[in-house]
């Protein structure tokens, strides 16, 4: 009998699900970024901000002007002015982290321990070319692809991060747009009080917690489960160290 057979395999139905509550995390991340900066658009026009505005045909056909201006607006912010500060400031604190002699207990370091039955993608390949086996170029081809498809996913998902951060914070502080009305963030302390601001500066430090971990940590070696590779370079391994 197969060993295999009755060992759990991830079922299709649980990776959806999780594909799932990931697109909700992002939708509502990036609804939080409309509001926000629907709210500082209000502020700014009008004297008061989303919570104190009332939904009025004739008030919104008489504004639909502004309306599409602010659409197109939020669609520059999301796609052209966010992404490149945001990339601008991932590249900068990459630099300050790099430059900075922080204290060993807080530094990140990679682990190179090569787990058993575990080969770089490198090795694998040129063991592939040398044996002449496409299956393997394809498993290491196709092990390549997840790698940039989960970097790509991780630094998507900083951006949505920065942006419901940068858009927070001048809706907290919206003196420096020059804006001197109520804004919503200001309505939630005002209204709960300790509890709202608890609930800001918790929502802050989830937000500099998931950036930390979507743009600022140190990947972990991908390695490619091979026994029969493995077993090859851990052959060699000993008798090299038995040469010396």
């Amino acid at each position: 009998m197969d060993s295999n057979s009755n060992q759990p395999k991830p079922s299709l139905q649980s990776g959806l699900s999780l594909i799932e509550k990931a697109q909700e995390l992002r939708w509502t991340l990036q609804l939080a970024t409309a509001v926000l900066f629907a709210d500082l658009l209000l502020a700014w026009r009008t004297g008061t901000g989303i919570v104190q505005w009332s939904i009025q045909a004739d008030h919104l056909l008489a504004n639909s002007g502004f309306l599409l201006v602010s659409v197109l607006g939020y669609g520059v912010l999301m796609s052209v002015v966010i992404p490149l500060t945001g990339e601008f400031v991932r590249r900068l604190v990459w630099d300050l982290l790099i430059a900075i002699p922080w204290p060993r207990w807080m530094q990140n370091e990679r682990d190179y321990r090569r787990p058993v039955g575990g080969v770089l993608p490198s090795e694998l390949k040129k063991y592939a070319y040398q044996k002449d086996d496409r299956a393997l170029l394809d498993i290491v081809a196709s092990h390549q692809e997840l790698e940039r498809k989960s970097i790509v996913e991780s630094l998507a998902a900083g951006q949505i991060v920065f942006s419901v951060l940068l858009v927070g914070f001048l809706n907290y502080f919206p003196g420096l747009l020059g804006i001197h009305a109520p804004t919503l963030l200001n309505e939630v302390k005002a209204t709960f009080g300790h509890a709202g601001e608890f609930a800001i500066a918790g929502a802050l430090i989830c937000g500099f917690l998931a950036m930390k971990v979507m743009w600022f940590s140190v990947e972990p070696m991908r390695w490619i489960d091979y026994p029969p590779l493995y077993e090859e370079l851990e052959k060699a391994r000993k008798e090299q160290r038995l040469v010396k």
